[in-house]
């Protein structure tokens, strides 16, 4: 999670019809902290339940993390693996690609 996520969003909402969903409203920890996702497996999993949860009630074309750790993890938990997981300066890279 970027520190200050205010700058992305509005970096990211300059994308025609791009539709943000924040997937952790309450900014609580995914679970992939440093190495927790590793040493505490299962407790990182609850950490991340939550957001998966709601993943699955949104209509989402692809999750959007900074994070690697949380992007790694995150990705590895949905159900459905035709959503990417990436970096927001990769949706922008595809965005400048397709003018």
């Amino acid at each position: 999670m970027l520190k200050e996520q205010k700058a992305l969003y509005a970096l990211l909402s300059s994308i025609p019809s791009l539709i943000i969903t924040e997937l952790n409203p309450k900014g609580n920890c995914c679970g992939a902290a440093g190495d927790y996702m590793l040493s505490h497996a299962a407790d990182a999993k609850k950490l991340r339940q939550p957001i998966l949860d709601y993943a699955d009630q949104q209509p989402i074309d692809a999750v959007i993390s900074s994070n690697v750790g949380c992007a790694m993890h995150i990705a590895e938990g949905l159900d459905n693996p035709s959503i990417p997981v990436i970096h927001p300066i990769i949706l922008l890279a595809q965005q400048l690609k397709s003018y």
